[in-house]
């Protein structure tokens, strides 16, 4: 399970990082990812984390800090399945259309985000929780 915390976190600080060298093209990325599919990997995503968060809190160095992420995952599952595809596409669009400076601080958090997950199962990569 910790792996796969691991992998997930790698890739949101891989595409954290992206973003704050080459926003312009994160959102250029986003935006090509918004097709029939969009919904059920958007939610998708967020479950999944999800459920790595809850199964993997045990083996982290802070279980009830990835067991309140893994709920708020969830709940951002429920309120994107509410807003729906539409309203979605909104924001996208409104956060397209924000200052580089402003995209790349938000990106610096998710680098945080994914250093802090990485972190928090690093020494128990080994082990077979």
């Amino acid at each position: 399970m910790n792996i796969l915390v691991a992998a997930f976190a790698v890739m949101i600080t891989g595409l954290s990082i992206w973003g704050v060298v080459n926003p312009g093209g994160l959102v250029a990325m986003v935006r090509k990812a918004t097709g029939p599919g969009f919904m059920l990997i958007a939610v998708g995503a967020r479950l999944a984390l999800a459920l790595l968060l809850w199964f993997a809190a045990d083996s982290a160095r802070h279980p009830d800090v990835f067991k309140v992420l893994a709920v708020i995952a969830v709940l951002a599952a429920v309120v994107i399945m509410a807003v729906g595809k539409a309203r979605l596409l909104k924001v996208i669009d409104w956060w397209a259309g924000q200052s580089a400076s402003l995209q790349r601080g938000w990106l610096l958090l998710g680098i945080g985000f994914g250093a802090y997950l990485l972190w928090e199962v690093w020494p128990s990569l080994g082990s077979p929780a």
